[in-house]
């Protein structure tokens, strides 16, 4: 363990003089949320500015809406990175990607109180459901398992640019009937917008999925190797 830090506070030295990088976040909570001064935290917010600190690395934060970012990191004209990002093969093709920073807890949906649904109704179904009325951010991937499923579907599927708490607003107010997110996020945005709605599990939800910093290929290796490090000594706690 000497030696990684040692090797670690070598390579953080010759990235002193290195320029900025830009962490670019949209509101999410909990994962991202601007504080009372200026600083951004949250469940993945934290942990990225942890990893951060450790590196020396200058960087600063700004909150940029996900279609903007997707833009901004395809023009790749600066240090730029989107923080708690999905990795997919498009991005991939635009972007280079740090290891995860958090996995995510598996899917559910946010789902109106009058809306009927089975006990032990899968993912599969509710796709396949021609009165569901389901919000589906734009820009946003939902994991492999989701993307499969939505190759063909017969769900009234409306795809917003507004961020999740307008969505679970829609809901509440009759102008949907469901959307999905990880566990962690429905039970937070329920909570705190209308605890009148549902939270709906899946017997066929896999796994959550990792999420990572999404960065340009501006970002240079060694900035990268870096934040690598740190969020696996991070990690290693």
């Amino acid at each position: 363990m000497r030696l990684f830090w040692l090797a670690l506070a070598g390579l953080a030295a010759a990235a002193q003089a290195q320029e900025s990088v830009t962490l670019h976040y949209y509101e999410r909570p909990p994962y991202a949320m601007p504080g009372l001064e200026g600083d951004v935290g949250g469940l993945i917010a934290d942990r990225v500015t942890q990893a951060m600190t450790r590196t020396t690395v200058p960087f600063s934060w700004r909150q940029t809406p996900a279609k903007r970012l997707l833009a901004l990191i395809e023009s790749n004209r600066g240090r730029d990175c989107g923080v708690g990002w999905y990795k997919t093969p498009e991005r991939e093709l635009i972007a280079q990607f740090s290891k995860p920073v958090y996995i995510d807890h598996p899917a559910v949906a946010i789902v109106r109180p009058s809306f009927g649904l089975a006990p032990g109704t899968t993912l599969r179904q509710v796709f396949d459901d021609p009165r569901l009325r389901l919000l589906m951010k734009d820009g946003l991937t939902y994991g492999a398992y989701m993307r499969g499923l939505m190759a063909s579907y017969r769900a009234q599927v409306q795809v917003v640019t507004v961020e999740q708490v307008q969505m679970v607003r829609m809901i509440a107010a009759g102008r949907a009937d469901m959307m999905f997110g990880p566990q962690e996020e429905a039970r937070y945005l329920v909570s705190h917008v209308d605890p009148s709605l549902r939270i709906l599990n899946f017997p066929d939800a896999p796994a959550g999925e990792a999420r990572y910093l999404m960065c340009s290929k501006r970002v240079d290796p060694l900035t990268l190797a870096l934040i690598n490090a740190a969020l696996d000594a991070r990690a290693g706690k």
